[in-house]
């Protein structure tokens, strides 16, 4: 989302939303076989110093003509875009979110942080076997924890 010459806001906040956005374009796309023709925009926005960010606003107008689907160039045209780009190879829209992690593979934060702040409870009250127990638990979990003298400072999964 930003252009490559620019430092990359990387959150998982934006991986998520571009998930999404992905998926709009692809249920846009869905249906429509993509042709060698490709809007003049987007090859004069790639030709101008590969501006992605152009690019995108041109999906997006793309995403917005074509949202009632009466437009069928727009969505002829999404679907050009989106081959040539290599952002989509004919696979159905709700595949996009099974793709990579799988939440269900690891310990989720809301099973986590309470065991931790429990933990950290009891390193406060000197409750060491109470503390052990539960960095034991977590382990079992598959939560690997970090701790200086202030307490726990973050946790993550065992790879």
């Amino acid at each position: 989302m930003t252009h490559y010459r620019q430092p990359i806001d990387w959150t998982v906040n934006r991986l998520v939303e571009a998930r999404s956005i992905l998926k709009d374009w692809m249920e846009t796309a869905e249906g429509y076989e993509p042709t060698n023709q490709l809007p003049k925009d987007l090859v004069d926005a790639l030709s101008d110093d590969l501006n992605f960010s152009d690019v995108l606003g041109i999906l997006h107008g793309l995403q917005k003509s074509a949202r009632s689907r009466t437009n069928l160039a727009a969505c002829r045209d999404m679907a050009s875009s989106l081959s040539f780009l290599g952002l989509w190879g004919g696979e159905r829209p709700g595949d996009v979110f099974s793709y990579g992690y799988v939440v269900s593979d690891g310990p989720a934060d809301f099973d986590v942080e309470p065991l931790i702040a429990a933990r950290l409870e009891a390193r406060k009250a000197k409750n060491w076997a109470e503390s052990d127990r539960i960095r034991d638990e977590l382990a079992a979990m598959g939560v690997v924890i970090k701790d200086n003298k202030d307490g726990t400072t973050s946790w993550e999964a065992k790879r």
